[in-house]
């Protein structure tokens, strides 16, 4: 039976029963047990593919942790540390030893010890955190892209229609968020 009979098989057995504005997730696990989602203020687009394709929405779980985790806390640390190291450098007057004869570079470094400039260089050392994150992301993402075609392609899903699914989702909105910038997403596409 193609998926078109299909279809208009489902929809005549449910269609009597259902009433105007209604909706609900049925679906088949790979044992062929059938469930019903009912809607309710808890449903939530996450029921759609944990419900339907559990095996895939468990590797979108763990590739979204694994592109989330990519950078880890101690990286901000890192650029704390090195705009807090900077700052104490300039107003302790300990960075004065890098220039111990240059008059000009000691006038610098001392017209430098200012509250504004301390203000600027945290701003600018929390930039160049956000950007080097999003970068070490897109790799992390660049690595789960093999295996998340694996998964489309196994699941005979359109990667298109998985993100619309994941859309709203909490749970794996990195792993949506990178996907959607994609370029080459069709190319993952299963179906």
């Amino acid at each position: 039976m193609d998926a078109d009979e299909r279809s208009n098989k489902i929809l005549s057995a449910i269609e009597p029963i259902l009433e105007p504005g209604e909706s609900y997730v049925v679906s088949a696990d790979d044992a062929g047990k059938v469930s019903v989602s009912l809607p309710g203020e808890d449903d939530s687009v996450r029921s759609i593919l944990s419900t339907t394709h559990p095996r895939l929405y468990g590797y979108l779980l763990a590739a979204n942790e694994r592109i989330s985790s990519s950078s880890g806390c101690a990286l901000v640390l890192v650029y704390l540390a090195a705009s807090g190291l900077i700052s104490f450098g300039l107003h302790s007057r300990a960075l004065h030893g890098l220039f111990p004869g240059d008059a000009g570079g000691q006038k610098l470094l001392e017209s430098l010890r200012s509250g504004w400039v301390y203000a600027v260089l945290t701003i600018v050392i929390l930039v160049v955190w956000g950007k080097h994150e999003a970068w070490l992301e897109e790799r992390a993402y660049s690595r789960e892209r093999n295996e998340l075609s694996d998964h489309l392609n196994r699941e005979r899903l359109d990667a298109y229609e998985v993100l619309a699914h994941m859309e709203g989702d909490d749970s794996i909105d990195t792993l949506g968020k990178h996907m959607k910038l994609d370029q080459r997403l069709g190319a993952l596409s299963g179906a």
